[in-house]
């Protein structure tokens, strides 16, 4: 009888601690991907600083201020708040923002690739 007792509680003791072991890995995924979340919203807010000192303004400049501004409160802050971000980052904005600066955007497909 107590054998039994032993091997059901040192059952519980492996599934818990598999469980632990995955919550942890979650965690510092998420962990990850706020940072590089937090990154790619530094750099477009360092993109639309320029854009507001410029002089002399297009419409383009006027439109990619607009399209970042809605950008980062539209998707970026949700995906921070989740911890997770997909292949949809770079398609939730605007193209002229994703033509304008690439390189901050291939984050989101490198991230896709890795899934």
């Amino acid at each position: 009888m107590m054998f039994i007792v032993v091997i059901a509680i040192t059952g519980y003791m492996i599934i818990l601690q598999k469980r632990i072991w995955k919550v942890n890995r979650e965690r510092e995924k998420e962990k990850s991907n706020r940072e590089v979340l937090l990154e790619t919203g530094k750099k477009l807010l360092e993109a639309q600083t320029v854009l507001l000192e410029k002089e002399e303004k297009s419409e383009r400049d006027v439109l990619l201020e607009i399209e970042i501004a809605k950008y980062i409160k539209d998707y970026l802050l949700k995906a921070l708040r989740d911890g997770n971000f997909n292949e949809w980052g770079w398609r939730a904005a605007h193209g002229y923002v994703v033509q304008e600066y690439p390189e901050i955007f291939k984050v989101f497909k490198e991230g896709n690739e890795e899934v």
